[in-house]
């Protein structure tokens, strides 16, 4: 797991968000996450690092600021079917790497990390692609059948 989708539920707050720490106490917070009608929000955690725990602090936020729980969270180590990737040279400019793998799609950072993949042995992917819009696609057959998924954020 490198993502995870925490559901809040609250009345008299606009936005929540989570800030979440890890055991050598690097602190990131997530963007701010509007309520819905159904009083819902449900705020992403990105960037999870593989084998490292977390305290994960719900927050309720406008008017003021209000801490209402935390959470623990460990993730587990990478799967072993998973590329090694190491970048070459010195360009820094942020961004990700689609890849295509025979077991299923990989996403990488600028810097080699993996930041999502999809476990998928019994399709034959046959592409990966990042939009402009920040929507990655992917294309495979699975028994003969021709499947597009649209994928978000998580």
């Amino acid at each position: 797991m490198l993502s995870a989708e925490v559901k809040v539920r609250a009345t008299g707050y606009r936005y929540a968000f989570l800030r979440f720490t890890d055991s050598e106490g690097r602190t990131v917070e997530t963007p701010l996450y509007g309520f819905g009608p159904d009083s819902t929000a449900r705020p992403a955690l990105l960037g999870l690092e593989p084998e490292t725990t977390y305290d994960v602090e719900i927050v309720l936020s406008d008017p003021g600021e209000l801490a209402v729980d935390t959470l623990p969270l460990t993730t587990d180590a990478l799967p072993d079917w998973l590329p090694s990737v190491t970048p070459i040279g010195a360009d820094t400019t942020a961004g990700f790497l689609a890849l295509s793998i025979p077991d299923g799609p990989v996403i990488v950072d600028n810097s080699g990390q993996v930041v999502w993949y999809r476990y998928d042995p019994d399709n034959t992917l046959v592409n990966v692609q990042a939009h402009p819009s920040g929507v990655y696609t992917t294309f495979g057959l699975t028994n003969d059948l021709r499947a597009y998924r649209v994928l978000d954020e998580l």
